[in-house]
């Protein structure tokens, strides 16, 4: 704290904090249950079984928590996006499985879950402290207010708008509007019910069955011990806890593609349809967070079966086939509500993918390329020379210390390179060693064949940690020098990775947030140049204004009406301005849009000016100079700060 004592508003703010965190809490903890409930009564009507407790809990919250986002979905399409209706869903659902919640907490205390804080010897508490550290840090990130990129344009600027328009609707100029959005109903759910602080904490608590699902299988497969090195290796990544601690939507399709992987190889076992079916489920809900679940878990997926089915023979090609045809059917169903949406507002029923082949001639073709060519410095070059020495230095830049990768959350950290060999003196033998092995072969090839970002790798990225967790656990077994000098190297790249997530943690500033008794304003004028104009625009514009943003595409704040397309869309003054002749014609335009407003940020639009169809066409002179008198003509700004400018349209 900058002082020691606070005034007595600081402490107001401070216990108003405290309140509203236990609330949200609360009420996050309460869906997750309802959840759980929901999930495990319809798995026990089915007859599954589950090896653990623990097993169960994280199926049944996938399951629940999917079937909560598609219901959200369907009340959209109903246009009855009210608080109201949520609440009597949640009271509706407490009551008829009132039993089976009550049965949970019964199972729960019979599990005596403090067998998981014994602790054998000084390195346990070591360990296990810090990543209690880590998890604790990831929590007060998800308790400031929203301020990540991608949030404050789609992840929770698209619920926004839906939850003002009481229903869902078409969102033009936001291409990232018509991506599956099973993570995205999440969100809504928790901003309807409360405000953004639930979405964070849902968010967060789907990080926390991401740990525990992993825990779960190695745990289940290859003891207690293997399954804490496991998690161990996943908490001391910085760039995995980075966005646990920011709410996005990685974590969210990491969750549900492992769930449908551990699933899948339980029917590797056992050959039951059912469990194949569950697995489908999951992969379903993974497309429904992310179109790459396309490839990254039903591709990859019948891959895998038609692999392991070559080798050991166990099924005729046409058994195969059939269970292949169930698989894609299931998985394709449970992402259908999607495809209608896509198809209802766009005619494309998986826009903005494969414009070309459903509007050739649209603006959303041209679109969909810009969003490709930002891609560009990251995909496969059809040149190997070129691809290999590209491909090594994005996966260096991500595993050592670079500055600029660590602000990103894509560093995973120098122990990836450490231990990886590790992989090598696995017993392969294990059909789920091999498996597992396999999924990494084709995740990693179909990634060096896509984007090369980094959050797009991390279930593979899991998995390996699951792998190194397990084979750490059997050499950690032996006696003698390479057992010591793992752990000793285990020590200090946990220490080196701590201390870079605490760095990244501190740049969040949550500490101060909390702790001094910071207000949102506050907070969001210091880590979001624009918002002091938006808060100005919301607190003193008439309702009846209408706002055109012109660079800024985080309208996430902005309460005002608004048109703000997305860094890939066109904006509509430029589609006027090469349609006019003089400022009037300009102004005409707008006019029919209902603009009254231009919020203008200049710097932003030049920074983003490289996605290439936002912005007028810098050969064109003549137009770029209407442009700048258009400007001139709005001057003196209505507020300005920050370089940022409110304007008016006289």
């Amino acid at each position: 704290m900058n002082n020691f004592f606070m005034s007595d508003y600081s402490y107001l703010l401070l216990l108003k904090s405290f309140v509203t965190i236990i609330k949200n809490s609360f009420l996050v903890s309460f869906i997750i249950a309802l959840s759980v409930s929901l999930g495990s009564y319809l798995l026990e009507k089915l007859k599954f079984n589950f090896p653990s407790l623990l097993e169960k809990l994280v199926c049944s919250a996938g399951v629940g928590l999917g079937l909560y986002a598609h219901l959200v979905l369907l009340i959209g399409f109903l246009g009855w996006l009210y608080p109201q209706v949520f609440y009597a869903i949640l009271l509706i659902n407490f009551l008829l499985f009132y039993g089976n919640l009550k049965k949970w907490v019964l199972q729960l205390k019979e599990q005596n879950l403090l067998v998981f804080f014994r602790f054998s010897d000084w390195k346990q508490v070591f360990f296990y402290g810090g990543a209690a550290v880590i998890i604790l840090s990831s929590f007060l990130v998800n308790l400031t207010p929203v301020s990540f990129y991608d949030n404050l344009i789609y992840h929770y600027g698209v619920p926004k708008y839906y939850i003002a328009s009481h229903r869902i609707i078409f969102i033009e100029g936001n291409i990232y509007a018509n991506f599956p959005q099973i993570a995205e109903m999440l969100f809504l759910l928790g901003m309807i019910l409360d405000s953004p602080l639930t979405a964070n904490l849902i968010h967060f608590s789907l990080g926390i069955f991401l740990l525990l699902t992993v825990y779960s299988f190695s745990r289940n497969r290859w003891g207690n011990s293997a399954a804490n090195f496991a998690i161990l290796f996943l908490v001391m990544t910085p760039g995995l806890m980075q966005w646990i601690s920011l709410p996005n939507v990685d974590i969210e399709f990491a969750w549900f593609n492992l769930l449908a992987l551990f699933i899948l190889l339980k029917w590797f076992d056992c050959r039951s349809p059912k469990i194949l079916v569950l697995s489908a489920v999951f992969a379903g809900l993974s497309i429904g967070v992310k179109y790459t679940g396309l490839i990254y878990s039903l591709g990859i997926f019948i891959l895998l079966m038609a692999i392991e089915n070559i080798i050991t023979r166990q099924l005729s090609s046409l058994k195969l086939l059939k269970n292949i045809s169930i698989y894609c059917g299931v998985g394709l169903i449970v992402f259908l509500p999607y495809l209608i949406k896509n198809y209802h507002f766009t005619g494309n029923p998986v826009s903005p993918a494969l414009p070309q082949v459903f509007n050739p001639n649209g603006d959303q073709t041209r679109e969909y390329q810009a969003l490709l060519r930002d891609g560009k410095n990251v995909t496969f070059s059809k040149d190997f020379l070129h691809t290999i020495p590209q491909l090594v230095k994005t996966f260096l830049n991500n595993t050592v210390l670079v500055k600029k990768y660590i602000e990103f959350g894509s560093f995973i950290g120098p122990h990836f390179l450490i231990f990886l060999p590790l992989i090598f003196f696995l017993r392969r033998k294990w059909k789920e060693i091999r498996l597992l092995i396999y999924f990494l072969i084709l995740y990693a090839g179909f990634w060096i064949g896509t984007f090369w970002m980094i959050r797009f790798l991390y279930p593979a990225i899991i998995v390996t940690f699951m792998l190194i967790g397990y084979a750490f656990d059997n050499l950690d077994k032996k006696p003698g020098y390479p057992r010591l000098l793992m752990q000793a190297v285990f020590i200090l790249i946990f220490a080196l990775n701590f201390f870079v997530f605490l760095e990244i943690f501190d740049r969040t500033k949550s500490i101060k947030f909390i702790f001094e008794g910071m207000d949102d304003k506050l907070y969001m004028s210091r880590v979001l140049s624009s918002y002091p104009v938006m808060e100005k625009a919301n607190t003193e514009l008439p309702p009846s204004a209408k706002i055109l943003c012109l660079g800024e595409t985080r309208n996430f704040y902005l309460d005002i009406q608004n048109i703000c397309p997305s860094v890939f869309n066109a904006n509509p003054l430029f589609k006027i301005l090469k349609e006019s002749n003089d400022v009037i014609e300009i102004k005409a335009g707008l006019k029919q849009l209902k603009i009254t407003h231009i919020l203008y940020d200049p710097d932003e639009l030049e920074r983003i000016s490289h996605f290439g169809v936002y912005f007028p066409p810098r050969n064109e002179n003549s137009k770029a100079a209407l442009f700048n008198k258009f400007l001139e003509d709005c001057w003196p700004p209505v507020y300005e700060q920050n370089r940022v400018y409110l304007l008016g349209i006289k």
